[in-house]
């Protein structure tokens, strides 16, 4: 929008080790399907790509809950107070051992637990993921047909 903000919606489908990307960057939208050490993204014109490359696919397969919890198991993180985060009462948590000048801060709903999201700050850089809605579905074969690249 000309302010220099670089603004992407996911949604994200996951069961297992198979993920399911959907994203629109400013406008322009993508599909990523992680399977096993595989990613297969269809760019906003329908080509294919695949890609093999194991540390890029485990950071695709790793979400905010999975991160918060990594964190949370390697004593990490650190209660910071209370905050408001995406216009919702927030309990804070900053991330220890960032190296240089990263800073990375979680937060979980102040009174359910549930997360709505997280920043990543590094240097200038800022990055600022919300959680709108979780959910888990069930097996439905409509649910999992979302773990596919889909038809155009």
């Amino acid at each position: 929008p000309g302010d220099g903000i670089d603004r992407v919606v996911t949604r994200i489908w996951q069961r297992g080790d198979r993920v399911r990307y959907l994203t629109d960057l400013n406008g322009e939208r993508h599909e990523h399907v992680v399977a096993g050490d595989v990613l297969r993204t269809r760019r906003a014109g329908g080509k294919v790509l695949t890609l093999r490359d194991p540390l890029l696919v485990r950071r695709l397969r790793t979400d905010f809950v999975e991160r918060f919890r990594a964190r949370y198991e390697q004593t990490r993180l650190r209660e910071a107070g209370r905050a408001t985060f995406a216009g919702r009462p927030a309990v804070m948590y900053h991330a220890r051992g960032a190296p240089g000048r990263v800073r990375e801060t979680y937060y979980l709903d102040a009174e359910s637990g549930l997360p709505l999201g997280s920043e990543h700050v590094e240097g200038d850089i800022r990055h600022t993921e919300v959680v709108r809605k979780l959910e888990r579905l069930p097996a439905t074969p409509e649910n999992l047909a979302q773990l596919e690249l889909q038809p155009r």
